[in-house]
């Protein structure tokens, strides 16, 4: 099973806006602030951060670095109410084109990377890129295992008017758009969101549907987004199978999503298979 789809690329290049996958693992213990019995442990966090911040800058000599440590908020009850306070998050290294449109962000829990739909090249090479970096990871931080793995393909159709006044049936199959009509509502009252288990062993979609108001060009503008969403919950083995599974698997399920959300006409207009 091949990982791209030149026809599907054809379209899918013209709709989407950004492509996102990440890796979820266990916390790995030299970038935590602390080890769970509390132990500091900050020099020997940053001896490994150090060297892996060169590694990947050797990799990627065009991309900036960056080091942050988003803040949440922290919310107790206590004997004077409740009360909200900001505590920093685990550190976050990130690895941006000068841009912004394509970054790396690495942390003690998740490795994912995105690209915008006008750098993205196709799958194969978008692999290309986060490869890599994941291997200098996960070897420097010996990620044996991933619980949960993703891809996330966010589409966006553009077209002059306003929610109300525009219609998308050249470019969305019927069955998704019939639902809204159906109810009498706009996709921006109503939107769907869709969750699908495949089976126990199986990949999950999560795929949300609906449009936005805006403006092109000093004009009124809807934009319809769709927003598909595959990924396993089940811990992987991190080794060579990877990249095949992600391409084979998780990719291939993005196209068979894409096929069964676009109207049928448009997709047999570039011969592909509804």
């Amino acid at each position: 099973m091949a990982g791209d789809f030149p026809r599907y690329q054809q379209l899918e290049k013209h709709l989407l806006a950004q492509v996102i996958l990440r890796f979820d693992y266990s916390p790995v213990l030299k970038l935590a602030d602390k080890t769970p019995a509390g132990e500091l442990i900050t020099a020997k966090k940053n001896d490994f951060v150090e060297k892996y911040v060169e590694k990947v800058r050797k990799l990627l000599p065009l991309f900036q670095y960056e080091q942050t440590s988003p803040e949440e908020f922290i919310f107790q009850v206590t004997d004077n109410g409740p009360q909200a306070r900001r505590e920093p998050r685990t550190t976050v290294h990130k690895f941006a084109t000068p841009d912004g449109a394509t970054f790396i962000e690495t942390s003690f829990l998740y490795l994912a990377v995105a690209m915008s739909g006008a750098q993205y090249k196709g799958f194969s090479a978008f692999l290309d890129l986060l490869f890599p970096v994941w291997q200098v990871f996960s070897t420097d931080f010996a990620i044996d295992k991933v619980k949960r793995v993703g891809i996330r393909k966010i589409n966006h159709i553009v077209k002059p008017g306003t929610p109300d006044s525009v219609r998308f049936d050249a470019e969305v199959s019927e069955e998704v758009l019939g639902p809204t009509r159906a109810f009498g509502a706009s996709l921006s009252e109503w939107g769907i969101g869709l969750h699908r288990k495949e089976d126990t062993a199986g990949p999950e979609n999560r795929v949300t549907i609906g449009t936005r108001q805006g403006h092109s060009d000093g004009k009124d503008a809807t934009l319809l987004f769709l927003d598909f969403d595959v990924f396993s919950a089940h811990v992987r083995n991190n080794d060579g199978s990877m990249r095949e599974y992600l391409q084979d698997v998780l990719n291939h399920r993005h196209w068979e999503l894409f096929c069964n959300f676009m109207n049928r006409k448009k997709l047999q207009e570039l011969g592909l298979k509804a």
